[in-house]
């Protein structure tokens, strides 16, 4: 829709200077759907292959309320080039909330305290050299959401190294 979508922003990070964010509070399209794809990985190399990220979020409405809404994050994986994707994380509501209180009326930025650590097992796509990873956000005209540290790999090795590896990714 050339509107809003995933973007880099320097207002809040897990670590270092900057993070993903997606800017659902001012985006008003309900169900509209944005991307954040990865170039195509080879896992073969790597032992007990996993894939973990730093998430932020907080609800605009109360959860508690006759009519609530969430935005939603979601993480798939494609091993046939984007052809068929299979979900490995999806979460929405107070449990993807990071913090409390766990909405507010305000736009949430998070401090370094209020991220959580997400790790997803790639072992079932660990003989696969043609790995596609996407982050799915679903806008519900919430608030914004962040991702941040994502790692691809196992045990000190990683894959989204540096600020080229990030421009690498695909916004679809």
């Amino acid at each position: 829709d050339a509107s809003t979508t995933w973007a880099r922003t320097t207002a809040a990070a897990k670590t270092g200077t900057a993070s993903m964010w997606f800017d659902s509070k001012n985006y008003t399209c309900n169900g509209c759907i944005e991307i954040l794809q990865t170039p195509n990985l080879d896992l073969t190399s790597i032992t007990t292959p996993h894939v973990t990220f730093q998430v932020a979020y907080q609800l605009l409405t109360n959860p508690a309320s006759a009519q609530n809404w969430s935005d939603t994050l979601r993480v798939d994986i494609s091993t046939d080039c984007g052809k068929s994707w299979t979900t490995l994380y999806h979460k929405y509501g107070t449990a993807l909330t990071t913090t409390t209180p766990t909405f507010s009326s305000a736009a949430f930025i998070p401090d370094t305290s209020e991220w959580r650590l997400e790790s997803i097992d790639l072992t079932p796509y660990a003989s696969n050299n043609n790995v596609i990873l996407r982050w799915k956000v679903s806008s519900d005209y919430e608030n914004n959401l962040y991702i941040d540290d994502i790692n691809i790999g196992s045990t000190g090795y990683n894959a989204i190294e540096n600020q080229q590896d990030l421009n690498d990714m695909v916004l679809v």
